[in-house]
């Protein structure tokens, strides 16, 4: 198989699903039909001769091709279109991909205030749940499958920065039958150490 009769957009689906590990998420970031994604899935290995994917469960889970080919592409992919993007000056008015990692009470936050704004004119915002290790999190980011991320812990590293976003309270509820005086008091201590800069 050569490049010219190779579809590139298969392969933007085929990264779409790998990310989102979900044909039915991936036709919504694509804004395209389910059957559609899945269509575009079933050329894509019947020009590899492999499979992709495989049932796993209610979902799917990658075959061990997936991930080789994801490792390799997606780099390519993201620096072709952050290319085409760079070439063009930043308005609202284009069309715009952010992808944003955070935690589930963030997005709960992050939600409403996003689709209440209509100053992001053709810019997407996409909120993903973090279920990855900070290390992971940041290979994410260094390897452009996030632009950002909102995470309760500070990392400082020379190729990322960090900045104050929002601060919160939170509210620690017991039984008093089950929480006495002594492990009261240890709460206390606990949090109080917990908050020390």
């Amino acid at each position: 198989m050569t490049l010219s009769d190779f579809d590139l957009n298969l392969m933007r689906v085929f990264l779409t699903v790998y990310r989102c590990q979900s044909i039915t998420v991936a036709a919504d970031v694509l804004n395209l039909t389910q059957p559609g994604v899945s269509g575009a899935l079933k050329r894509l290995q019947n020009q590899l001769g492999q499979k992709l994917f495989v049932r796993d469960g209610r979902g799917i889970a990658p075959t061990h091709l997936a991930h080789e080919m994801a490792r390799q592409i997606e780099p390519a992919l993201e620096a072709i279109e952050n290319t085409l993007t760079d070439a063009q000056e930043f308005t609202v008015e284009g069309k715009r991909r952010f992808v944003v990692y955070t935690t589930e009470p963030v997005m709960l936050k992050l939600v409403p205030k996003i689709e209440a704004d209509k100053s992001l004119g053709n810019c997407e915002i996409v909120l993903c749940p973090t279920t990855v290790s900070e290390a992971e999190l940041l290979e994410k980011l260094n390897l452009r499958q996030a632009d950002l991320a909102i995470e309760f812990s500070e990392s400082s590293t020379s190729s990322h920065f960090t900045q104050p976003f929002f601060s919160d309270q939170i509210c620690v509820i017991a039984s008093k039958t089950t929480l006495g005086s002594k492990a009261r008091l240890v709460l206390r201590i606990t949090i109080k150490k917990s908050t020390l800069p």
